[in-house]
């Protein structure tokens, strides 16, 4: 067969274009879903700490399952390890959280939590790694997002969405080329409209 025969079989290259078609597409509906019209953010997460005791006495940190065993652990600081194990959580710093004559006995690890890897690639690679934000102070951080404006400046392409381009492909219908890209402009406009309106949804 000569060398102008198409090839039906989808390359390498073509799969991940196709994922990362797909994931900029599901970030683009995220940011859509994510938007509080009270706080003009999107992608917002919440912030959820854990306890750990100087010299191991307790870790409620922990992500082996010990945690779940011990009574002194809260039920949020268990949800929290179950959300670390699904990786859908930001490390932001830790504090002490309990002195005894002066001397610190016990830290809290803060975590910012969110719903899904998606949101988690977003916020570490775009929010992050590209707009150069942090969450400040571990003892009272709001896990703060992003504004409809910023959000514009994400270039989602340099976003790797590899952990998560298959599923999202397995769940959706792929986007024609080019509609991704201006699917996701619509939506940044949308919500920039209504953040500059006050935040009133028509």
């Amino acid at each position: 067969m000569d060398g102008d025969c198409y090839n039906a079989k989808p390359t390498h290259s073509t799969g991940q274009d196709f994922g990362q078609a797909a994931a900029t597409m599901a970030a683009a509906q995220a940011a859509a879903d994510h938007f509080n019209k009270d706080t003009m953010q999107i992608f917002q997460g919440k912030p959820m700490s854990c306890h750990k005791a100087i010299a191991d006495a307790y870790d409620c940190c922990s992500l082996d399952g010990w945690a779940e065993k011990v009574l002194k652990c809260s039920d949020d600081e268990k949800h929290l390890a179950d959300l670390k194990r699904k990786g859908w959580t930001v490390d932001v710093g830790s504090y002490c959280s309990n002195k005894h004559l002066g001397v610190c006995t016990s830290h809290a690890y803060v975590s910012c939590t969110y719903d899904s890897l998606l949101v988690v690639d977003i916020i570490k690679q775009g929010v992050i790694g590209q707009l150069h934000h942090n969450f400040g102070d571990p003892k009272s951080t709001q896990c703060l997002g992003v504004t409809p404006d910023e959000l514009q400046k994400i270039d989602f392409n340099k976003i790797d969405f590899s952990n998560i381009s298959q599923d999202i492909i397995n769940n959706m219908n792929l986007p024609q080329a080019g509609q991704s890209t201006e699917d996701t402009k619509n939506k940044v406009d949308y919500l920039k409209e209504h953040e500059q309106s006050g935040g009133v949804i028509k």
